[in-house]
């Protein structure tokens, strides 16, 4: 007998976390604490259910079978070559198959499978949980597992923890099973090759014929049965795995530990009471001491006056809606009062608001997320980490003394179990339709939230497409989409196909018309009259945003008015020029869009003096621009964009009545550069601004008229691997957005150095990263970098930090550097 402990993890020592049986037994302790033992379900327990559609009757069964995954889910790390990986033993020559794998191989020996069905079990979600809880198993890798390590595997059934881990299997499924060793083996039991192939294909035969089985639509409950306990098995996995990173107060038990924090994460439920004081409260107290609050005016609600009357309808429409608003009608708030409304009927254990892009995700978190108290709130983002840092440093803020929002970055993923309130990017939860393993992580959270996902028209078609099947696939989970406008094929697949209910604001609110009010007047311009034009209402101090498609024409913009200290009109008076897009280091796109904020929002104060501004940007100003001009000029661009771009004129309504219409000027476009639209679809804007220009249009006739002009195309529906692959699980298969070849993360060969240190300081890196074109970047070499792999690394000298990454062709350089 060997006397050194099998074991699960790497590491130093012989810590219980770390190896096989005390990990083994963690998995099991978490499996308990997060879902329920005995006694009955937890409330996450009674939620996960609900959430795969699975009767709370049936908790036991599902207890039961996720217990036996449990327990044999790592059988497969005591085998020698897993040993030798994580320094367990020295005399191993390397992986032969992955481990999980060999669990499920383990467990499909006919002797094996035949003991789980004589004691009532289905032995296909057990193998499907074992077998992919590290979402990497294909049909093809479960057929032909080997790893490339030519030999033979070596299963440690010679080892006393061996048998601990049978005797494990054993007591969850309560029966003996003959099929499992009693005592240890005189010598390691040797598979050759030809046994794995062999067992291999067997059990390949098995896990396909109950794919085929599962298509089948009354085995839609099967599906679900593997779904739920896969995905059970995976976050006791990780909570398991992070227990040896949680806090511990003195000699207390890793177990106590890891049972104690999993308690804390999921003991409290919210309520409509706590949101509304403690966010919604929060931030109309803002808003009155900032002058934008007035309770005398506007409908009442929880007692509280100076609500718009849609923003206290919508919380009366159930727990499934489409919201439709203008832009700036204040569709936020309105949100909160259907959150509180839905926590007053029943109370949930998390709000989680989603969105498509960082800087929504940002500016919705320190709008509303952030009043809540930070124990409670929590960003969820790529740059989170980064882009908390220093947000509230202003002293005047009632937020500035707060610690921290941010996750435990040790737990990973599973950090943000702690927080009740998020503001997040739509990446870091629906990916678990595509086996992400991060969003598979975060799913506790999902399955007991009220959600809101926000600006659903930006969406491109993959995100889309997991929306729509989220949203028919867990029909339990309270859900407000929300949108300024929206194409109609989009509009009847979330009603008639998803079944939300529709709610468009100026047909609730009858006593306020800021939508049918004359807010635009649109004209076609050419480019060479728009830029005298700008010129000249730049000179009559007007604020003006030009929009334009590409990045390289946003900076040409900005260099056509910008001498370096600002535009000088011809009375000798300072023009203040802003160029905003999405090329810049993230540190540096942080500093230009505070700056081209809170210039525009200054100038619209009721003391400021007149002056001129030109915020020169790109398709980013859509959703994350929250800012009033007086001129819009934008590239023509699809009817949606078009529509949300001019979203950022005019958009003030205590001022619409008592100023002239916001002028818009569309720039014609000009052959052969239509990318990154397509050509059918700027054909079909160009109809639209014929229908709206050469007068004054409302927000409302903007929305009619782009209705009238839908060609209401079907989306094509999309797979979703988590409800559709059976008991075959593998990772970022299908992507969960349209994926964009042309740029790639890099950082400037300048910063090399700078990121390097902060790599070994363990501080966020992402203030760094800028996305720059693939064709003007190369990729990091892993042998000769310790930067991370997805890194690239693009010339510095193109780099300036007023305008950002230029990819623009330079005069010595041929055709190969044209953006």
């Amino acid at each position: 007998m060997n006397d050194r402990p099998l074991m699960a993890k790497s590491g130093e020592g012989t810590d219980l976390a770390r190896t096989l049986v005390g990990h083994t037994e963690l998995v099991l302790t978490a499996a308990n604490a997060l879902f329920g033992g005995p006694g009955g379900p937890t409330r996450l327990g009674r939620s996960w259910l609900q959430f795969f559609g699975i009767n709370g009757s049936e908790f036991e069964r599902f207890r039961k079978h996720l217990r036996v995954a449990a327990a044999a889910h790592d059988w497969g790390k005591a085998n020698q070559g897993f040993q030798g990986e994580v320094g367990a033993d020295d005399h191993a020559a390397g992986q032969v198959l992955r481990h999980e794998h060999l669990s499920g191989l383990l467990l499909a020996e006919p002797s094996v499978l035949d003991w789980l069905r004589r004691q009532g079990l289905d032995e296909v979600v057990i193998l499907a949980a074992v077998i992919s809880h590290h979402v990497k198993a294909s049909e093809q890798s479960i057929e032909s597992p080997l790893l490339g390590t030519k030999g033979t595997v070596r299963i440690r059934t010679d080892h006393e923890d061996y048998l601990a881990i049978c005797r494990l299997i054993e007591a969850e499924v309560g029966a003996p099973c003959s099929a499992l060793p009693l005592t240890p083996t005189p010598r390691r039991t040797r598979w050759k090759e030809s046994d794995i192939e062999a067992r291999s294909r067997a059990i390949s035969t098995i896990l396909r014929r109950a794919r085929s089985e599962l298509f089948d639509d009354q085995e839609r409950d099967r599906r679900r049965w593997i779904a739920a306990v896969r995905a059970a098995l995976i976050v006791a996995d990780a909570a398991g795995s992070a227990s040896v990173r949680m806090d511990r107060d003195g000699d207390e038990d890793v177990r106590g530990v890891l049972v104690r924090w999993i308690r804390n994460c999921f003991a409290e439920e919210l309520t409509g009471d706590f949101v509304w004081r403690e966010v919604v409260e929060r931030r109309i107290a803002d808003l009155r001491g900032r002058g934008r609050w007035d309770e005398s005016r506007g409908e009442s609600f929880r007692g509280r006056g100076g609500f718009k009357p849609f923003q206290c309808t919508l919380a009366t429409l159930g727990p499934r809606v489409l919201m439709t608003a203008s832009c700036g009608a204040g569709k936020t708030l309105a949100a909160w009062n259907w959150i509180t409304a839905r926590l007053d009927e029943r109370p949930a254990a998390r709000v989680v608001f989603l969105y498509p892009t960082r800087a929504t995700a940002t500016e919705g978190f320190r709008d509303y997320v952030s009043w809540a108290p930070e124990a409670e709130a929590a960003l969820l983002s790529g740059t989170a980490a980064y882009e908390l840092q220093g947000m509230f440093s202003n002293p005047d803020d009632a937020r500035h003394d707060r610690a921290s929002y941010a996750t435990d970055p040790r737990l990973f993923a599973i950090g943000c179990w702690g927080k009740r309130i998020f503001s997040a990017t739509a990446d870091q939860f629906f990916p678990f339709m595509q086996y992400a393993y991060g969003p598979l992580c975060t799913l506790p959270v999902l399955a007991e939230s009220v959600l809101v996902v926000d600006e659903v028209h930006s969406f491109d078609r993959s995100m889309f497409a997991t929306l729509k099947r989220f949203l028919r696939e867990f029909p339990e989970i309270p859900v407000l989409c929300m949108t300024a406008t929206l194409p109609e094929s989009r509009r009847k697949d979330l009603v008639d196909h998803c079944g939300l209910v529709e709610f468009v604001e100026d047909t609730h609110a009858k006593s306020d018309h800021d939508s049918e009010y004359p807010r635009y007047h649109i004209e076609w311009i050419e480019r060479d009259q728009a830029r005298k034009l700008i010129a000249e209402e730049l000179e009559k101090r007007r604020r003006v945003l030009w929009v334009s498609n590409r990045v390289s024409d946003c900076q040409d913009t900005f260099n056509d008015f910008d001498t370096g200290d600002g535009y000088v009109d011809p009375f000798g008076t300072a023009v203040s020029c802003y160029c905003y897009h999405s090329r810049f280091k993230l540190a540096h796109r942080q500093a230009r869009h505070k700056e081209l904020i809170g210039a525009f929002q200054d100038a619209v104060k009721d003391d400021a003096r007149p002056r001129g501004l030109l915020g020169a940007t790109t398709q980013v100003c859509e959703m994350s621009l929250d800012l009033d001009a007086e001129i819009l000029v934008t590239e023509l661009a699809p009817i949606a964009s078009l529509i949300q771009r001019m979203g950022r004129c005019n958009r003030d309504p205590s001022r619409m009545r008592k100023q002239p219409p916001g002028r818009v000027y569309v720039l014609r476009p000009e052959a052969g550069r239509e990318k990154p639209y397509e050509k059918e679809e700027l054909a079909l804007a160009a109809c639209f601004v014929d229908r709206v220009a050469g007068r004054d249009v409302s927000q409302a006739e903007l929305d009619r008229t782009y209705q009238e002009l839908d060609p209401g195309q079907v989306e094509p529906s999309k797979l979703c691997p988590f409800l559709d692959s059976g008991p075959f699980a593998v990772g970022r298969v299908e992507s969960f957005r349209e994926t964009d070849e042309y740029s790639v993360p890099s950082i400037l060969d300048i910063d090399e150095s700078k990121v390097l240190a902060a790599i070994a300081a363990k501080q966020p890196i992402d203030g760094f990263v800028v996305p720059a074109p693939r064709h003007l970047a190369r990729p990091v070499n892993p042998e000769a970098s310790r930067l991370p792999r997805w890194l690239w690394i693009a010339d510095g000298t193109r780099y300036e930090p007023r305008i950002g990454f230029d990819d623009r062709k330079r005069p010595d350089q041929g055709a190969k550097h044209n953006g």
